[in-house]
């Protein structure tokens, strides 16, 4: 409860709407200088009621309120005995209680505040609010949503916005019916599956557990992992520690097995040379896929996430020229320049050259294929082929032995219900999001700015997903769920740290398009939030389908 002494200057509602906490509270426009609340989109409102209760002072001058005054009745009926009816300059209506020498926003009769005459005309335009309901606006003009009923705020009008849009991919839904087709571990197996392993061996003393068995059953069973030298009951809890731990070593660069991609350091990709670190590497890739089978099967997860093309190889989905892009800019933008131009000039053959420990390596990628030269005839095979070779014929060995080891526990086929995108999201998870720190460090181009309302939009809707949302939104932008240890501040593009950046793009027609390599999103300048939002969620359900991602 905040107090104030009566000053001649009206009160007024204020509202801050940064993090954690919403605080509704009346402040003296004159002398209060209590810092403002915290808080985030959509939370609790402290005591509405309460607050409700709060009065201001008198009007700046009694003839000035006299000469505003209304009448002690209007549409609603006569006011309480000892009350009137005013107007700001700008045309909002206050009330003033002449027993307690006191105004307020609040009107006597409804218990609600009055609204400003801009409410009033969009409270007009989309007819009334739905019982319960109140819209509020900030000193920078922005409009805001309170239900009573639940004690909630939302940036989303209720009229217009209804229950939140459907997910037209569903991953929770679908990740339910896959849980529950999942099938049950035969019953001459056992229901338990107990094995010791060493935190300081942690791979190795894994390996020799899971490896060692051989009715891979077992492995569907019911989990019960021991720490060497440590007591403690397995009721998931060590299992998912020791899933994470885990994780962390096998996928650990040092080892040889998976190397970061080109453009960052955080995503993975199987090392084409694993053979020259570890030669059991076949072995320990068949190793992975059944950690990475029995994480999904039991509901764990890895700390892990891999390039694109990594997830689309599960599925036996084709790899395409645009998932290049994520991984190799340069690789990239030199293949789509063969493909938009004639490459006869360029003297290219069915060759491709890598260098392999310092030493140059040349690879056929056809029979006789130093001898074929690339011309307008035959380019799109060229191109075909130098992808299948960069992320397919390279590794085969070493996939082939991740999805055998899969199946070991389930079979692929069991995943393909999921898109790449959500395959990632089985293997690792939503992750948390901060939507705060995503704003921090973002970059504006083409005369958007954070004050843009195209901007606020953007923002709002952003703060109005779901977990899964997000992430698929910063999927759509970045082309994977996985930040770096330090969140937003430490994005990578294709040619080194890069923030979020967005450019002003197209008209309202188009929809949003997103360049990975350069974590950007070109935004049309849309005329409303409610057609913003929905081009962003058609543009992520559909960035496959009209190359919404380059």
């Amino acid at each position: 409860m905040f107090k104030f002494l009566l000053f001649t200057i009206i009160t007024e509602y204020n509202v801050s709407l940064e993090s954690d906490q919403y605080s509704i509270f009346y402040f003296s426009t004159a002398t209060s200088q209590r810092p403002q609340s915290q808080v985030g989109d959509r939370h609790q409102v402290d005591d509405i009621d309460s607050n409700h209760s709060q009065t201001g002072t008198s009007p700046t001058s009694p003839s000035t309120a006299a000469n505003n005054v209304v009448s002690a009745s209007d549409e609603l009926g006569a006011l309480p005995s000892g009350w009137q009816m005013s107007k700001t300059d700008n045309g909002r209506v206050f009330f003033i209680d002449h027993a307690h020498k006191r105004t307020t926003w609040i009107d006597p009769r409804t218990g609600k505040p009055s609204p400003s005459p801009d409410i009033q005309r969009e409270l007009n335009q989309n007819g009334p609010l739905p019982a319960h309901w109140e819209v509020r606006t900030l000193p920078d003009g922005r409009v805001y949503y309170i239900d009573h009923l639940n004690k909630t705020t939302t940036w989303t009008d209720p009229r217009i916005a209804g229950p939140t849009v459907p997910y037209s991919r569903d991953y929770e839904a679908k990740y339910r019916l896959f849980r529950h087709h999942l099938p049950r571990p035969r019953s001459n197996v056992g229901n338990q599956f107990e094995f010791h392993v060493n935190r300081k061996d942690i791979m190795e003393s894994s390996f020799r557990a899971v490896m060692g068995v051989r009715d891979t059953e077992v492995l569907k069973t019911r989990l019960w992992v021991v720490f060497d030298g440590e007591r403690g009951l397995d009721y998931g809890g060590v299992s998912r520690e020791w899933f994470l731990m885990l994780s962390r070593e096998i996928f650990n660069p040092y080892y040889g097995l998976f190397e970061y991609s080109t453009i960052d350091n955080y995503i993975l990709q199987i090392n084409p040379f694993s053979g020259l670190f570890n030669e059991e590497h076949i072995k320990y890739f068949r190793f992975i896929g059944r950690i990475i089978a029995m994480a999904i099967y039991h509901g764990k997860l890895l700390e892990a996430f891999f390039i694109r093309p990594f997830y689309k190889m599960l599925l036996s989905k084709p790899i395409t020229l645009a998932d290049m892009e994520s991984v190799d800019r340069e690789y990239y933008q030199s293949l789509k320049y063969i493909l938009e131009n004639d490459p006869a000039e360029l003297d290219l053959y069915f060759v491709v050259s890598e260098e392999v420990l310092g030493e140059l390596r040349e690879h056929d990628l056809k029979p006789g294929g130093q001898h074929i030269q690339v011309s307008q005839e035959n380019k799109q095979e060229y191109i075909d082929l130098v992808i299948k070779y960069r992320f397919v014929q390279r590794i085969a060995t070493q996939m082939n032995a991740i999805k055998q080891g899969f199946q070991d526990v389930l079979p692929l086929d069991s995943i393909k219900m999921f898109d790449e995108k959500e395959v990632e999201l089985l293997i690792s998870g939503l992750g948390e999001i901060n939507v705060n720190d995503w704003r921090t460090y973002t970059m504006y181009k083409s005369s958007y700015t954070p004050d843009n309302p195209v901007i606020q939009w953007f923002w709002k809707a952003i703060g109005s997903f779901n977990a899964e949302e997000r992430t698929r939104f910063l999927q759509f932008v970045t082309g994977t769920s996985r930040l770096p240890m330090n969140g937003f501040r430490e994005l990578w593009g294709s040619s080194g740290p890069q923030l979020f950046t967005i450019e002003k793009w197209g008209d309202r027609t188009k929809l949003p398009r997103a360049h990975t390599c350069f974590n950007r999103l070109d935004l049309p300048p849309y005329e409303s939030y409610q057609e913003l939002r929905q081009k962003l969620i058609q543009a992520m359900e559909m960035s496959e389908a009209f190359e919404g991602v380059d």
